[in-house]
This record gives structure tokens, C-alpha cells and sequence, in this order.
């Protein structure tokens, strides 16, 4: 392996690594007879993907099988070889050198994106429309509700392979302890397992709280949930209107009542998910928030947790629980060529045909985005993912906004919350610091038009 720098993050790239499909046949239509002598062209796909989805992944199960399955693409696909890059660094730092690079022409043929970012590339022009190669079959495969976020003029611009619930999770031991046979269902009851936590010498929910988008994504299912909306209809920042300042302001004082309660401590304030997690294991805590993506990290550290972890939604004051809200990866193309196109689609529909698309989630712990995969036996029998089933199946799964704002009023969001834990700004004025940075990012690129 070797590194380079691109915009200050760097790339760990791996060379020979190959992929593609049926070596009777080619799956995408790559054409495999018009190199000289009618020997098959050769194509070398570069391709972006975060370290937690490539054979150098945390998870050592993730990562044997994304190894695998790059080692069966290449063998299906001899005319195609692989160089993969693992992009490093925060969430907004790998926004930026995408950005950066569709500046310099320095893109590669095929990224994984964050769902939040395809909005964003698909401004710049780079992005490359997959709405041809996605045929009614290709399409049934999916859930409806995970192909509009990601369709822009009726254009399809990236497949998402999975989705991510965030909520709170607990040991069913430790609640049994407090005296609870199933967790809490409303704001009420959520007050009366803190009086038993906190006699217990326990926090009773421990949000993250750190300037990262984790922290938005909690407050997000919250805003939601309570009616909330950041981008309306016409692609407009609703955030700005009276009711939905209303709602975000309402989200912040969660926040800050759970810490005026003694229920959460405010060192949530430099805390992410992973720094939450422990309080988990140690029982410190009596619910933590988490996403459904880290499950099986969870088990990794924590074997015995695969008998004993459980999750339910977020209860809100107002009545009702937090939203379902959309929240995974996609695959994206960046392919100039024709031939550079279809070779990009034969690696995205390889890795998204379900079996194998299965496999990814399961060893991953992530939720389908594809029907067919819940019937799989871990996710039919499993108590925890059939619990995740019965809250987002029938609901609407509410995206991140498929708008360029939404990176600049996620960041303001969880910039303030620390601020709000400490006490040192009310949720009013948390309020008014967002609106102040979203109204003067809605201005630059209104001056920029």
C-alpha cells in the first residue's frame, strides 16, 4: 500500500485489486471485443470508498468479504481492474476533496458518497447520471423510498446500498434492573427511568453532543419527529420560517432539559457515538444513543451484547417518537467515457445485486434498502434487526435533504450544541446562530447565481 495527499486528507490507495461480472457474458454491456486483434479493451476503474467499506475495515468480517468480492469481480470480469482508494479523514473533510477535485478534474471513476453529499455533486456537473443503465428490474430491486432523494430532473444520480436508524439503545438487563420490562414509550415515562437510573447513580440517555454531523443526525430524527422541515418543496430554506425555528428550538431544549433533569451529563458536548458507546458497556448509562450501522462493532467489542441489546426511538415531549430518518451510503459515478460509464455501472450492479448486496449488510449490521435482503434468516430471526424492521417498515423514511444547504445547516446545527449543554447559550439563541449561518450561505450563493 502507499498514500498520497489530495486536498489535505489523505488516500490510502491499493493497487491490483480488480473486479466485474460473468465471464461468458458482459453484465453491463462493456464492450469486450474491440481492443486490437479483438483482444478485450482494458479498463482501470479508479474508485474512492472509506476505509469502513473496503478489505481494510475495522470489522474484520467487512473487511475478508469486501476483499472477496472485489477478488470475484476481477475474476469476471478480466477486462476491468480495480485501483481503490480509501478516502480518510472526517465526513466534511471528505466532502471537501471531492469538491476540491471536481475542481482540478482530479475525480475518480466511481466514489461511494455519503447520501448527504450526492445534492452537492451533482452541482458541480461531474456527477454522471445512472438513470439508463437502471431498468425496471434493476429498479424493483429497491425500495422505493431510497431511489426520490437521489433523483434530481427524473434523473437517477447514485444507488444506495444501505440504510442507518439512529435511536436509543440498552441492555435488557440493565432496564430489568430498574425495573422496567420494555423501555420507555413517552416523554413520562422516559422521566420516570431516570428517577430509577439516577437512583441507581446511572445517566439515563447520553445523546452526543460533538460538532459533527453524528450529533445533527439524533437531532435531526427529533426535528422530525416533531413536525419539523429544513428544505421546503420550491428549495427553499424552511429552517427559516417561524414553525420549523419553532421545532428546532424545541429539539435543542431536549437536549438542555435532559441535562437541567440530572438525566444526561453535559460532557455530551465533546462526545460522538463512539465516545458515548462505552457507557454502554459499562452500564454507566442506562440508554445511549447509536446508530444500527455500528451494531456489529458493538458485538466485536462486546460478544455478550448480541443476547441482551435492544433499541426503540427517541420519546418526544410533544407526544410520539422520533422520525425514521434516511441515512446510509450510495454508489456514485464520476466516468467521462462512454466505455468508462458502462465499465462503472458493471462494478455498481455487481456489488448491489442482492445476494451479494446481503452479504455486504449483514456483515456490516446495516439495514436493506432492498426488500428482498429482510428475508434473509439474520434479519427474519435476529431480535434486534426485527425490531429495526418493525420501526421503519410502513413509515415514511424522511431523508437528509437532497439540497446543497443541507452540509452548511447540518454543521451549524451540532455547532451549537455544545453551547447548549453548557448552558452558555440558550436554545433560543442556538436558533438564532443557525439561522445566521444559513441565511449567509442562502446570500453567497444567491450572489454566486
Amino acid at each position: 500500500m502507499r498514500g498520497r495527499n489530495i486536498a489535505g486528507v489523505l488516500l490510502v490507495s491499493a493497487l491490483g485489486v480488480s473486479a466485474c461480472a460473468s465471464s461468458d457474458q458482459p453484465e453491463s454491456g462493456v464492450d469486450e471485443s474491440n481492443g486490437a486483434n479483438g483482444a478485450p479493451e482494458s479498463i482501470e476503474l479508479e474508485i474512492w470508498v472509506p476505509t469502513s467499506f473496503s478489505p481494510a475495515a475495522d470489522v474484520a468480517a467487512v473487511g475478508d468479504l469486501w476483499a472477496e468480492l472485489y477478488q470475484e469481480f476481477d475474476e469476471a470480469h478480466p477486462n476491468i481492474s480495480i485501483h481503490w482508494e480509501m478516502m480518510a479523514g472526517s465526513p466534511d473533510d471528505t466532502l471537501r476533496q471531492l469538491l476540491t477535485a471536481a475542481d482540478s478534474g482530479n475525480l475518480p471513476d466511481v466514489a461511494m458518497l455519503d447520501g448527504q453529499w450526492v445534492a452537492r455533486m451533482e452541482e458541480t456537473g461531474e456527477l454522471q447520471p445512472l438513470t439508463e443503465y437502471m431498468d425496471a428490474d434493476k429498479r424493483q430491486q429497491f425500495d422505493e423510498r431510497v431511489l426520490e432523494p437521489v433523483t434530481f430532473d427524473d434523473e437517477l444520480y447514485a444507488v444506495w446500498f444501505h440504510n442507518a436508524w439512529r435511536g436509543l439503545f440498552y441492555q435488557e438487563s440493565v432496564l430489568e434492573d430498574l425495573g422496567y420490562s420494555e423501555p420507555p414509550q413517552t416523554w413520562e415515562e422516559l422521566l420516570s427511568l431516570g428517577e430509577a437510573a439516577t437512583a441507581q447513580g446511572q445517566d439515563t440517555v447520553m445523546l452526543p453532543g460533538s460538532d459533527t454531523e453524528l450529533t445533527t443526525l439524533h437531532m435531526l430524527s427529533m426535528f422530525y419527529g416533531l413536525g419539523g422541515q429544513l428544505i421546503d418543496g420550491d428549495g427553499n430554506a424552511a429552517i427559516l420560517e417561524d414553525d420549523n425555528r419553532d421545532f428546532l428550538e424545541e429539539t435543542y431544549s431536549i437536549y438542555a432539559e435532559l441535562v437541567e433533569h440530572g438525566l444526561m451529563t453535559p460532557d455530551v458536548g465533546i462526545m460522538d457515538e463512539a465516545a458515548i458507546r462505552p457507557f454502554l458497556y459499562t452500564e454507566e448509562a442506562a440508554t445511549v444513543a447509536a446508530s444500527s450501522s455500528s451494531v456489529r462493532q458493538i458485538y466485536q467489542d462486546q460478544p455478550h451484547l448480541e443476547e441482551e441489546l435492544r433499541a426503540f426511538p427517541f420519546p418526544l415531549p410533544e407526544g410520539g417518537n422520533g422520525a425514521a430518518v434516511l441515512v446510509g451510503w450510495t454508489w456514485g459515478s464520476f466516468a467521462a467515457d462512454e466505455a468508462r460509464q458502462d465499465a462503472a455501472w458493471s462494478l455498481i450492479d455487481f456489488m448491489t445485486e442482492p445476494e451479494r448486496l446481503g452479504q455486504i449488510n449483514e456483515a456490516a449490521g446495516h439495514l436493506p434498502v432492498q426488500p428482498e435482503i429482510w428475508e434473509r434468516d439474520y434479519y427474519a430471526t435476529d431480535p434486534l434487526m426485527t425490531q429495526f424492521r418493525d420501526i421503519i417498515e410502513g413509515v415514511e423514511l424522511r431523508p437528509r435533504p437532497a439540497h446543497p444547504l443541507y452540509p452548511v445547516i447540518s454543521a451549524s446545527m451540532a455547532g451549537q450544541m455544545a453551547g447548549v449543554l453548557s448552558g452558555s447559550l440558550t436554545p433560543a439563541e442556538a436558533v438564532a446562530h443557525v439561522e445566521a449561518d444559513v441565511q449567509a450561505e442562502v446570500d453567497r450563493r444567491a450572489a454566486d447565481s
